[in-house]
């Protein structure tokens, strides 16, 4: 019988807490698990998109890449971009930028950053189509870049 490290069993928790409906309803599965230091993280995946979640001191993380990339983003980050582009704010309003980048994610809301996921889904699995993911591995990488102005 295989043992699980303690981080394995905290995100088999998690998921089953959180995500277990919507990997079933969206047929994600298990792809592989990376071990790091204080933790690690598990990647599921569908046709798509891969989903990883990873843990740290009991603390958790989701992310987002492309099946064909090899980049993931935070969920964080795929908020604000849809925050910006669907409120069209502007690089020039910079004080509504850095708000949208720093304060409109709750990292620790967990069963928040749930529903969003799963509200947002299809929104998602388009923004990272085959036909849109170099526009938006260019914009993304540009707002992580403009969110780290700012902490």
């Amino acid at each position: 019988m295989a043992f699980l490290d303690s981080w394995e069993e905290e995100i088999n928790d998690f998921i089953k807490k959180y995500y277990q409906s919507f990997f079933s309803k969206n047929k994600f599965e298990f792809f592989k698990k990376e071990a790091a230091q204080g933790g690690g993280g598990m990647i599921f995946s569908d046709a798509d998109l891969l989903f990883e979640i990873v843990t740290n001191k009991s603390r958790f993380m989701i992310k987002v890449g492309q099946v064909e990339g090899k980049l993931m983003w935070g969920l964080d980050l795929i908020k604000a971009y849809f925050k910006i582009t669907d409120y069209r704010i502007d690089e020039d309003d910079t004080a509504s930028r850095k708000r949208v980048l720093l304060e409109s994610f709750n990292a620790d809301d967990y069963s928040g950053n749930a529903t969003f996921l799963i509200t947002n889904f299809n929104k998602i699995k388009n923004l990272f189509s085959s036909a849109n993911y170099n526009e938006t591995k260019v914009q993304l990488e540009k707002l992580s870049l403009e969110k780290q102005k700012y902490v």
